[in-house]
C-alpha cells in the first residue's frame, strides 16, 4: 500500500513537472506573439501618421508652431524653420514682430524647429514617433 502511494505520488509529481514545462513553452509563445503584435501595431500607427502628415502637414506645422511659441513666451527673438511645403501657410497665420519664419528642406513636412534667445526646440513628428517606437520596443 505504501508503495502504491509512493508510486502515485511520483507520477503526480512527474505530471506536475510536465505541466510546468508545457506552461513555460506556451508562456514563451504568448510573449513572442505579444511582441509581434506590438510591432504590427506600431507599423500601422506609422502608416497612419505618414498619411495624416501628407494630407495635413501645414496644419500640423502651424499647430506645433503655436505650441512652441507658447512654450517660449519669454524669448525676444524667435526664428522658426518649417518645411517649404508648409512655409506659406504658417507664414500667413503667424504674424508677430519678434518671429521670423524660414523654409528649410532639412525639416520634414509637418515639422518645426524653433531657434530663440531663450533656447531651441525641435518638433519633428517623425523624430518624436521614432523615439516613442524605440522606447516601446526596448521595454518589450
Amino acid at each position: 500500500m505504501e508503495g502504491e502511494v509512493t508510486q502515485h505520488l511520483s507520477k503526480l509529481i512527474e505530471s506536475l513537472n510536465k505541466l510546468e514545462e508545457v506552461y513555460k513553452v506556451y508562456q514563451n509563445k504568448i510573449e513572442n506573439i505579444e511582441k509581434e503584435l506590438v510591432g504590427v501595431a506600431i507599423d500601422i500607427a506609422e502608416e497612419v501618421i505618414a498619411k495624416e502628415l501628407s494630407k495635413h502637414s501645414k496644419e500640423i506645422a502651424l499647430s506645433l508652431t503655436k505650441e512652441l511659441i507658447n512654450d517660449i513666451k519669454e524669448a525676444t527673438k524667435i526664428e522658426i524653420k518649417v518645411n517649404p511645403l508648409d512655409y506659406d501657410y504658417v507664414k500667413d497665420k503667424i504674424n508677430l514682430d519678434k518671429i521670423t519664419i524660414k523654409p528649410d528642406n532639412a525639416i520634414s513636412p509637418g515639422g518645426v524647429v524653433l531657434i530663440s534667445d531663450a533656447g531651441n526646440i525641435e518638433a519633428q513628428v517623425g523624430d518624436r514617433f521614432k523615439a516613442i517606437k524605440n522606447h516601446i520596443l526596448d521595454k518589450g
